[in-house]
């Protein structure tokens, strides 16, 4: 009896033992984890952003935080964020929570939780309440209608912006959204040419105070584009490429738009088939390496000034298309980014639409094709685009035969240049 008693004292102990390695095992596994955060001060309604893993910003029923100060724990509003896709438990991410009004100056501390787990904490400052400081807005003019984006440090949720004319008559005053650094707004579609003043205050907290104004000229002359060359994804000569710029603005009511290219003493000025549509062919006659690139748009038969030069690069090896996404016409994107969370394979029927968003260094939908592959059969079907009116040639679509085989294809999109990229996930198809 007595030895009987142990063993049942031992299994007992040997269960726990396993069911607390386990939960100790799902507790890492699920836990978030805080590595850092920015700004690593603030005070009532700054924005602060959590930088780590398993962080939850796409599942905001989730995802909470929690500021702890003087041994009080404050739970704290959570706003959007980052994640890598397709890597939910592993992959980079980031969250923004809003320091809660209880807080006082001095030391604190911030904890994520996501489906009952913790982080450790992550240290902060609160400091008094203080202005924001606008350090520069994009763009600086542009016609009604224009988003302008305001970047300062020391942003809180609650802020108001002052919009005033010319004359100082408040032309609009709201509180504003934002995040860390910074927010926006956008002018009034009726907006009349001239001069907005831009403030940033706090009628709660600020008492009455505003930051010094900084001035946005609405206008409807033709303006140049703002070219951003960090979002431009290089290209070889005789391939299409998309002119990034800070705001698209410009573009709406542009008659031609027009890019130069400098490159060894020669200029090559190009116009854009769509003037509002940044898509344009890169002279063949060019050669790999830096070119020089400016833009300009045209409005009422008069031309705007030439955007500052950017330097580009230029690629020897021609830039194959690259697929980014796939849905089914009424579907949900499913997302083809490398990971552990990516689709197995992508299921559709005969006689479906699939539509393919990424992006495609050709004229057009027409200098495209698919081709779905399997053992023994090959099938070449033509692309169109989706919408001939979007900012940007990034979306495509093709119509699946009616009589295509059952099973698995695989899919492959081939420009008209010889280069070709390759689905990573299978085309299923099955019958309706």
């Amino acid at each position: 009896m007595i030895i009987k008693r142990l063993l049942l004292l031992l299994t007992c102990t040997l269960l726990t033992a396993s069911s607390l390695v386990a939960q100790t095992s799902e507790a890492k596994r699920e836990a978030p984890v805080v590595n850092d955060c920015w700004p690593h001060s603030g005070s009532v309604n700054s924005v602060i952003e959590l930088k780590g893993f398993r962080l939850g910003p796409d599942a905001p029923e989730s995802a909470k935080a929690f500021v702890i100060q003087n041994g009080i724990e404050i739970p704290a509003r959570t706003g959007g964020g980052a994640s890598i896709t397709n890597d939910s438990l592993n992959g980079s991410q980031t969250l923004e929570v809003i320091l809660p009004e209880e807080v006082v100056p001095g030391p604190a501390q911030i904890v994520a939780e996501r489906n009952g787990f913790r982080s450790a904490p992550v240290t902060i400052t609160i400091t008094e309440w203080t202005l924001p400081v606008i350090k520069k807005i994009t763009p600086t003019s542009g016609p009604p209608g224009t988003t302008v984006n305001i970047e300062c440090e020391n942003f809180h949720i609650d802020d108001e912006i002052e919009l005033t004319d010319g004359e100082g008559r408040i032309v609009r005053d709201y509180q504003s959204g934002g995040s860390s650094d910074g927010t926006a707004f956008g002018v009034s579609k009726d907006s009349p040419e001239g001069v907005l003043r831009i403030r940033i205050g706090n009628r709660k907290f600020g008492k009455g105070q505003f930051t010094p104004p900084v001035e946005f000229m609405v206008t409807n002359d033709p303006l140049p584009l703002e070219v951003v060359p960090e979002w431009i994804k290089a290209v070889a000569p005789g391939q299409w490429i998309d002119i990034q710029a800070s705001s698209l603005a410009p573009l709406k009511h542009s008659e031609q738009t027009e890019v130069s290219f400098k490159q060894a003493g020669r200029e090559i000025i190009v116009n854009a088939p769509r003037p509002q549509r940044p898509h344009v062919e890169v002279p063949a006659v060019l050669s790999p390496g830096d070119v020089q690139v400016q833009a300009r748009t045209w409005r009422n038969g008069r031309a705007s000034s030439w955007s500052a030069p950017v330097t580009l690069q230029l690629s020897e090896k021609p830039l194959p298309p690259y697929v980014q996404s796939l849905r089914l016409e009424k579907g949900t994107w499913v997302d083809l980014w490398p990971g552990p969370d990516r689709a197995a394979r992508f299921t559709a029927a005969p006689g479906d639409l699939i539509v393919m968003n990424g992006q495609f260094p050709v004229a057009g939908a027409d200098k495209l094709k698919v081709l779905l592959v399997r053992l023994g059969e090959v099938m070449e079907l033509d692309l169109i685009e989706s919408d001939e009116n979007a900012e940007w040639f990034s979306e495509v679509r093709m119509k699946l035969p009616a009589n295509i085989g059952s099973g698995n294809w695989q899919m492959i999109v081939r420009a008209i240049d010889g280069t070709q990229h390759v689905v990573p996930i299978p085309i299923r198809i099955s019958p309706k």
